[in-house]
């Protein structure tokens, strides 16, 4: 009775275990490790787990199995809840972790929404673990992405150098700068030298190039097919091609200084010997 009991169990087990495995979801499609949130008093949430199912997001909703560290499996799609895609990247609905509950994904106050690069933002609230954060970019940065997008553009584009600028060049020098873009793609580069007059360079990539001595200060940005600005970069660029000059001089001529010191010796005095007595 015993061993059949326990035959049972296992063989429960091991068919949760292939229905865990029954497909991996669309979470960190980069293989970035950008599958983990962060609760407050849950700590990490795994989304796309070694062991498990997964969660699969959708223009309707999101799918499957999330791993708390310290809470155990999270359901996104319970039979008596879920968590609803408005198709734009707005979550709404209940996810239900098996230990502590529901877990809200449209809380006043908070929310979660994914955005046109599908990165996951806001914040959820567990109705006995409080909030969960979905993306932080402070000192231990993470986030949850998934290969759905949003067909809504907010984000703008981001331009940097392609290689970093040194301190100083002693040559002539083409500064190269690129950009990249969730959603609609890069419209144009925008830069200018010194404040001067501004040159747009369509497309997602620019080239400035330095031939004169000095100091230069370079601002740029993009602006993508949405619309989106990107807020201004500053970058310093020293530019000094002029070898040193070495100049010898002679030596002066100084003339000598004579110095006149008189010598005054005391004068000699009189002694006079005292008279002899009779």
């Amino acid at each position: 009775m015993i061993l059949m009991t326990f035959c049972r169990r296992l063989m429960l087990g091991v068919f949760l275990l292939c229905a865990l495995n029954a497909h991996a979801g669309n979470i960190d499609p980069g293989g970035a490790g950008e599958k983990f949130v962060y609760g407050e008093n849950a700590g990490w949430i795994n989304f796309n787990p070694s062991l498990g199912q997964g969660v699969t997001v959708t223009e309707t909703g999101l799918t499957g199995f999330a791993w708390g560290e310290n809470i155990g499996w999270i359901k996104l799609n319970p039979a008596a809840g879920g968590v609803v895609n408005d198709g734009q990247g707005n979550l709404s609905g209940f996810a239900w972790s098996e230990n502590l509950g529901w877990i809200n994904f449209a809380p006043p106050g908070g929310g979660v929404h994914i955005d046109a690069c599908g990165d996951f933002n806001g914040m959820a609230w567990g109705e006995n673990i409080g909030w969960i954060s979905f993306r932080s970019d402070g000192a231990v940065p993470f986030r949850l992405r998934t290969a759905w997008t949003s067909p809504l553009d907010a984000i703008a584009p981001v331009t940097v150098p392609a290689s970093t600028i040194q301190d100083w060049y002693n040559l002539d020098i083409d500064i190269n700068i690129t950009t990249t873009d969730c959603g609609s793609g890069v419209r144009e580069v925008r830069y200018s030298l010194n404040n001067g007059t501004e040159v747009v360079s369509p497309g997602s990539t620019a080239t400035i190039s330095f031939t004169a001595d000095g100091i230069y200060s370079l601002s740029y940005y993009s602006v993508d097919n949405s619309g989106n600005m990107e807020t201004q970069n500053i970058a310093t660029v020293r530019i000094d091609k002029t070898p040193p000059d070495i100049i010898f001089q002679a030596p002066q001529t100084v003339a000598p200084t004579i110095q006149t010191i008189s010598s005054q010796r005391p004068s000699a005095q009189r002694i006079q010997a005292p008279a002899s007595q009779p």
